[in-house]
């Protein structure tokens, strides 16, 4: 017994997924014992287990059920007993048995150690490590399950142990019920070991086998600068820094690598937040588009490759301050430009105002610039303090940028922005002819000269335009000075009063519309004399009749001449005056009318049937000017026709009611003394059945020399209407008298019959006549009734109506009638309708 108890205490531990206790054959029994007896095993009800655990004797499985007698032989070495996963849930075994020593005791600890929980061998890795850092390492495991893995619960905690690389003792953790459990605290870049043991409630058995050791290592540390201040400022202005810092080192910096990029971080004095900027793998980054003497805050921090312990931690915060800005003006366009010539502009501008301006002071110097259009570069000018500058020798007609720079007190921010370019453009050259000798003479007279001279041309001349106007000056032989014309854009000038016989001095000045560089340069002087004085006539070789008639008749004669011609006629000019002369034939004086310098004149109140002579005269501005007259022409007054000369009269016949209207007439018969009579009839319609008519229609003509009687028949008239009818008659080749009168035509029928008669029956014995208005209702007024004719079996109703239908009733089966009707106006009725209607009720309709 005692050798039996021995050998059941040594069993060592659960190792399966099944309750397996380990065990030696040392001191329990001695070899080739033999246990017999029977091995029952309850669960906590006390009720026999499904499945009964089965036994290993050396290397052989034997599977038992229910109550079984044991006799086995155990053989040297280690042992195992396996018991079924379902086999003493929720409580411990119980054994009896006996052998030939008796009963073994010993078989109650070996049935109570079976039972420690623990996970089933079929879970590999039962730790779980999430959330790994430097410091810290969080560890989770799945719940132990009464199915699946090995002993008896209830599980009262779980203790989680952990020991660092090089240390001999696990640190233990009691976790409770919890599955998972946060180590803090660790060492960077470190091994731990890790493992489970699982305790149920049982007050001598109850904790499991510690689960198997695995390994976890805490992360290197993130990079970062060992010391402070890595961050350098160079290339500092008013709104930029650029921020440089050096290479993250592997053996004299802090954390791991490899580098994956640097970020640099900015923040403006005033704000809360840091500005990220990732600056990859270079050293260096250019903050632009700053505010000008501004604190600005920075920190540096380092990346490595590592998808989440890669950043490493923010460098110290530096502060750099961006440069005040140099000065420059706050508003656009501050050059003047004032005195612009052709070939110089002068520049002026405002003092730089440390109030109203931009950047700070104090000013050095003001810098201007040129830029000649065309050109890449500006021509830089330094203008000292001066507010003023004036450009020389520029092109003429050009145009120039210029800005303006201001300079302060600082070594290498004093130079502000130049200001925005400004464009003045310097003036073209004033207009002059290219060619010398540009001035005509012409028509020179002994005290008249014409000048005229070529338009300015653009193309071929000097200068620029618009020409606003020509100044022409002359200046006669003797004289110092130089008289002024001013002729417009007129491209002539005619000089009079001049001296006959003598040299005058004459050149031209172009001028453009410009008001200080418009005028050019005068032309060279050129010379003309007038001729000596002869009286002017016009020429009788060049010019026969030189006088022309028109517009004759019996009272007067209008009488036109040529302007004399300096070029073709006789004498010298200039022109003051024209006389025209005239008297009766057969009489001895002329009289004579000056009419200035008017080529016309018409003579009135003259005799009828009577000749007339005609002269004119020139005269010159020359004191004795008068020239000679011209040779005599004649003309002749026609006779005139007078008020009792001529008679009209006019009748419309009622034999073309309305359509005709004749012409009668009475002339007094003059042909011998005054020549053939001319007449002819002007016919106008002034209302078309008294509705007035456009005024604007050309009155119809009709010529009456060939007629043989004293009358003559209009016709085609229209009825109602008014006619103006005028009568012209005239001797000769005088003029028309006109005589007029009005006659209305008589009216046509008052109106036409109705349109569209048409019969209806509507009822037993009834019958309705329906029809429309007469055509152009309106042409003879408006229809007032109409009158209807009913004619049944030989009676006739007679009726009249307001509208266009009618109705009768009565009627009888073989009734035979005729039915007509017209329309009555304001002038009368007009005619029935015609046949009119016949036929027979019942049999036929009409």
């Amino acid at each position: 017994m005692e050798m039996c108890h021995s050998f059941l205490q040594i069993l060592l531990s659960i190792i399966s997924v099944r309750c397996c206790t380990s065990f030696s054959n040392s001191g329990c029994l001695s070899p080739g014992a033999t246990l017999g007896g029977t091995l029952v095993f309850t669960g906590q009800s006390g009720q026999d287990v499904a499945e009964p655990p089965a036994w290993i004797s050396g290397r052989k499985l034997v599977f038992v059920t229910g109550s079984f007698p044991l006799k086995r032989t155990l053989g040297l070495g280690r042992g195992r007993i396996w018991m079924s996963k379902r086999g003493c849930r929720g409580g411990f075994c119980q054994s009896t048995y006996h052998s030939s020593n008796g009963n073994l005791p010993c078989f109650e600890d070996l049935v109570a150690k079976a039972n420690i929980p623990s996970y089933s061998r079929q879970r590999t890795q039962v730790l779980q490590f999430t959330g790994v850092t430097p410091t810290s390492i969080r560890v989770t495991w799945p719940a132990w399950n009464q199915d699946i893995d090995v002993g008896s619960g209830p599980i009262s905690k779980y203790q989680i142990e952990i020991r660092k690389e090089g240390e001999s003792q696990f640190r233990v953790i009691s976790a409770g019920e919890s599955l998972t459990y946060l180590f803090e605290n660790l060492t960077e870049n470190t091994d731990y070991e890790f493992r489970l043991v699982i305790f149920r409630n049982h007050a001598t058995h109850g904790e499991g086998p510690p689960s198997d050791v695995q390994t976890q290592r805490t992360l290197p540390r993130p990079p970062f600068y060992k010391t402070n201040n890595v961050i350098l400022f160079t290339d500092v202005t008013p709104t930029s820094i650029n921020v440089s810092w050096p290479a993250w080192n592997q053996n004299t910096d802090v954390g791991s690598g490899p580098i994956s990029k640097y970020q640099i971080e900015i923040r403006k004095e005033g704000e809360s937040q840091f500005r990220v900027i990732s600056a990859g793998k270079s050293l260096t980054y250019l903050f632009e588009n700053l505010t000008e003497n501004t604190d600005y805050e920075f920190r540096l921090v380092v990346f490595r490759n590592h998808t989440t312990h890669g950043e490493g931690p923010p460098s110290n915060i530096q502060i750099q301050r961006t440069l005040p800005r140099p000065p420059f003006y706050k508003t656009n366009n501050v050059i003047l430009f004032t005195d612009v010539t052709p070939t110089s502009i002068n520049v002026s501008w405002p003092a730089w105002n440390q109030d109203t301006d931009v950047g700070s002071g104090p000013i050095s110097k003001y810098q201007i610039e040129i830029r000649k259009e065309g050109e890449s570069q500006f021509r830089v000018i330094s203008a000292g303090k001066s507010l003023t500058y004036l450009f020389e020798n520029l092109t003429e007609n050009t145009d120039y940028e210029f800005r303006l720079v201001v300079f302060r007190n600082h070594t290498t921010h004093g130079e502000g922005p130049p200001s925005n370019i400004q464009i003045q453009r310097t003036l073209p050259r004033p207009p002059f002819y290219k060619t010398n000798n540009v001035i005509l003479f012409t028509d020179v007279t002994p005290t008249s000269i014409n000048v005229s001279w070529p338009a300015w041309n653009q193309d071929t001349d000097v200068g620029s335009g618009p020409i606003s106007k020509y100044q022409i000056e002359i200046r006669k032989e003797g004289e110092s000075q130089f008289r002024v014309i001013s002729a417009g854009k007129s491209l002539t000038y005619l000089f009079e009063n001049l001296t006959e016989n003598t040299d005058y001095e004459f050149r031209l000045v172009v001028f453009r519309n410009h008001t200080t560089h418009g005028e050019g340069p005068p032309s060279n002087i050129q010379t003309q004399r007038t001729l000596p004085y002869h009286v002017p006539s016009y020429s009788q070789s060049n010019r026969s009749d030189i006088l022309k008639f028109s517009d004759v008749t019996s009272t007067s004669i209008n009488v036109t001449w040529p302007a004399w011609d300096q070029a073709t006629d006789v004498g010298s000019g200039p022109i003051a005056s024209y006389k025209i002369q005239i008297k009766e034939r057969f009489t001895d004086a002329f009289r004579t009318i000056s009419v200035g310098k008017r080529f016309s004149y018409n003579f009135e109140n003259l005799t009828e049937d009577t000749e007339y002579a005609f002269r004119v005269v020139i005269v010159s501005v020359h004191p004795n000017g008068e020239g000679p007259p011209s040779p005599t022409q004649s003309s002749k007054t026609p006779c005139g026709v007078h008020k009792e000369d001529v008679h009209l009269n006019l009748t419309t016949p009622t034999w073309k009611r309305g359509k005709v209207v004749v012409a009668r007439w009475q002339i007094a018969d003059r042909q011998k003394s005054c020549g053939a009579v001319k007449k002819h009839l002007n016919v106008e319609l002034r209302d078309l059945d008294r509705c007035p008519t456009d005024s604007s229609e050309i009155p119809e003509s009709i010529d009456l020399n060939n007629a043989t009687r004293n009358r003559t028949i209009l016709k085609d008239r229209k009825p109602n209407s008014l006619y103006k009818i005028t009568l012209s008659v005239a001797y000769g080749g005088g003029e028309f008298y006109n005589i007029s009168d009005e006659i209305r035509t008589l009216d046509t029928e008052p109106t036409s019959p109705p349109q569209n008669l048409r019969v209806e029956v509507i009822g037993s014995g009834m019958l309705k006549f329906e029809w429309t208005k007469p055509p152009c209702g309106g042409c003879n007024g408006v229809v007032a009734k109409y009158q209807t004719s009913f004619l049944i079996n030989g009676r006739e109703l007679k009726d009249t109506t307001g509208g266009t239908s009618k109705i009768y009733f009565g009627l009888n089966e073989g009734d035979r009638y005729t039915f007509k009707v017209k329309a009555e106006t304001r002038y009368g009725r007009g005619p029935f309708t015609d046949p009119g209607c016949t036929s027979v009720f019942g049999t036929d309709i009409c």
